[in-house]
């Protein structure tokens, strides 16, 4: 019998095998790392320091709604004063931007009643945050109910924030 190498080969055991076996769990639990972070983590500024350097700046934003004629003002605690005493919901937030983004830092919803009405925030939020997703804007925005002497009604009011900073707002009652 002659000691070649295919005759030795059949006996000497496989390991490609065994490094796929100890490689596969680590890549996927290096994705699940990946994947596990935040979408926004290495895009957001961590803080107002680092934020300009890193070409971020932060705006904040203040609307009201009247709940009577669903007006909307500019403007937060003089601007419910035009409301002309029937009631407001007021939207507030601060947001960062960077002409690519725009991600809420804060948002506050504020709401008055007035002899005769009342006003209740039912929702308080954001949609869309970050606004890299059509239709490109950030919306901080409330929802309550209106009642007054005749009844009750919804009341709506976002303040669409668009990457490069520049806001309007719109609303409604119904």
């Amino acid at each position: 019998m002659s000691n070649t190498l295919d005759q030795i080969r059949p006996a000497i055991p496989r390991r490609r095998g065994l490094r796929m076996l100890l490689l596969g769990p680590l890549l996927a639990l290096c994705a699940t790392c990946i994947l596990a972070l935040p979408a926004n983590a290495a895009t957001t500024p961590a803080t107002p320091d680092t934020a300009s350097a890193a070409g971020w700046h932060y705006t904040s934003y203040e609307w009201t709604i009247c709940g009577f004629t669903g007006t909307v003002i500019r403007g937060g605690a003089g601007g419910h004063k035009l409301c002309q005493g029937s009631g407001y919901l007021t939207v507030s937030g601060s947001v960062a931007y960077n002409g690519r983004q725009a991600w809420t830092q804060w948002i506050t919803c504020a709401h008055g009643s007035a002899k005769g009405f009342t006003v209740t925030v039912t929702w308080c939020g954001t949609w869309n945050n970050g606004a890299e997703k059509y239709p490109y804007y950030l919306d901080l925005g409330a929802n309550g109910w209106f009642t007054d002497v005749a009844g009750g009604h919804s009341v709506w009011l976002r303040i669409d924030v668009h990457p490069n900073g520049s806001s309007d707002a719109r609303g409604g009652n119904g």
